[in-house]
């Protein structure tokens, strides 16, 4: 490797708005959301129906800022620790959680737990 070239980390680049709207928000299209939001969500809550997933602390490595994944099994743990890859992911999910204007809109997730729920 050439000395001389520079490391490039996706940080340098990484708007993780940009990845939310494509792939997981409400109004991505509706084959990405049910294989990236629906599908994962419905797997993990039946999984966790079954006593499958359950402990004291949980740590999550995701790509990016979501947490509907987190969802379907946040009551089987006693503390969920979210680790990010840059700092602009911990800032959208510092803003979704203080509930704060332009922060992501998770509805769509709430809604499919939701009707996880009921159907149980």
């Amino acid at each position: 490797m050439d000395p001389s070239s520079h490391k490039r980390y996706h940080l340098h680049e990484w708007e993780p708005t940009d990845k939310f709207n494509a792939y997981y928000s409400g109004t991505s299209e509706k084959y990405i959301t049910e294989e990236t939001v629906r599908f994962p969500m419905e797997q993990l809550y039946k999984v966790s129906g079954q006593g499958q997933i359950q402990g004291d602390y949980l740590i999550d490595i995701s790509a990016g800022c979501n947490i509907h994944h987190l969802l379907p099994i946040f009551e089987f743990f006693r503390d969920i620790t979210i680790l990010e890859s840059s700092d602009l992911c911990v800032k959208e999910l510092v803003k979704w959680k203080h509930k704060e204007s332009k922060n992501y809109d998770w509805t769509h997730a709430l809604s499919i737990m939701a009707e996880l729920q009921g159907s149980r």
